[in-house]
């Protein structure tokens, strides 16, 4: 959750940063018309926000949050376009658009997830490093394109500028597209337990007798490596080691112990 809150933040604020710079300086609007630009992204939050209340009984938040990341993707791919004069303004318009609607997305989708996967007595500690997470990321993204920015804001390099902090922003959405495309088998075990169980647990068994016949057959030793999960651990506190103790809170998480058992 923290690293995600994290991408996101640093990758819209770094785009917001120098979307309106581009607009005054190499499009000739007006401080205020470029800066109203900026309006478009907000009303779109809301409308995200919305809709991610709206839904909320019907899509569960990992999801939102996925959308949310492609949707920001999209729309700072749309507003790196606008560094060529050939591109239409409304194509940037339309995608800052994009980026607003999918943090609105995003960010009450985390702050649930947050609450929703913390202790109760860890919720407020694990909300507030949440913000502390996207202030630092925020912070040390902006430090680094801005340095970038004034070492190659010139007559012959300034596009150059331009490309490489949009560019940023937009390895960091796509970032938060990948790492919200890992989906967690813990949730989707608490829908078919059963399931889980046969295949995570009973099937480590399974494999374990496949291999003592096929060892008593050939007379070779075999090895097999049997994946371990950080859901095992379950509400161990960190730092955590081969030696802490299993504590797992779902039956995807217990049928991992059972399989390492086994």
């Amino acid at each position: 959750m923290f690293i995600m809150r994290g991408l996101v933040g640093a990758a819209f604020a770094g785009a917001e940063i120098y979307l309106p710079l581009l607009l005054s300086r190499e499009r000739d609007f007006s401080p205020a018309m470029a800066g109203s630009i900026l309006t478009i992204g907000g009303v779109t939050w809301f409308a995200g926000s919305w809709m991610r209340k709206r839904f909320d009984d019907r899509v569960e938040p990992a999801r939102f949050v996925r959308i949310g990341a492609m949707s920001l993707c999209i729309g700072i791919a749309s507003v790196i376009l606008l560094v060529w004069q050939s591109t239409p303004v409304l194509v940037g318009v339309i995608g800052w658009g994009f980026s607003g609607f999918g943090m609105g997305l995003i960010y009450s989708s985390l702050s649930l997830l947050t609450l929703q996967l913390s202790a109760p007595a860890e919720q407020g500690k694990n909300s507030s490093s949440l913000q502390v997470a996207e202030a630092l990321v925020v912070a040390v993204v902006l430090a680094l394109t801005g340095t970038a920015f004034a070492t190659l804001d010139d007559h012959s390099r300034e596009l150059v500028g331009y490309l490489v902090c949009f560019g940023v922003s937009w390895v960091l959405a796509f970032m938060a597209v990948v790492l919200s495309s890992v989906r967690k088998f813990s949730r989707v075990s608490f829908d078919q337990p059963e399931y889980t169980a046969d295949v995570v647990a009973t099937g480590v068994l399974r494999l374990l007798e496949a291999v003592r016949d096929t060892i008593q057959d050939s007379g070779k030793p075999m090895r097999i490596y049997q994946a371990g999960s950080s859901e095992m651990f379950g509400a161990a506190k960190p730092p955590q080691s081969e030696a802490t103790p299993f504590h797992p809170r779902s039956p995807y998480a217990v049928s991992k112990v059972a399989g390492h058992w086994y």
